[in-house]
């Protein structure tokens, strides 16, 4: 979408643009999100991030029932 970013093999651009949703219509910094692909939803802590391609962006992380690791940045 241009306002997400993924930064792990587990994570899908929809899944991101639902965390970027879920971040922006959801209070406090833990955010719940659904993920297209899996069908699941996922807990997600967002704290902020500064990046070369987003001064003022949060990193959004959790895990998968396997335990690796999502990470998504949004705008």
């Amino acid at each position: 979408s241009g306002l997400t970013g993924v930064a792990s093999a587990e994570t899908s651009c929809a899944f991101a643009d639902n965390v970027r949703r879920a971040w922006y219509s959801q209070p406090g910094s833990v955010v719940t999100a659904f993920s297209p692909v899996t069908g699941r939803l996922y807990t997600m802590r967002c704290a902020g991030a500064d990046t070369d391609a987003w001064s003022t962006s949060q990193r959004c992380t959790g895990t998968n029932p396997q335990g690796d690791p999502l990470i998504v940045y949004i705008s």
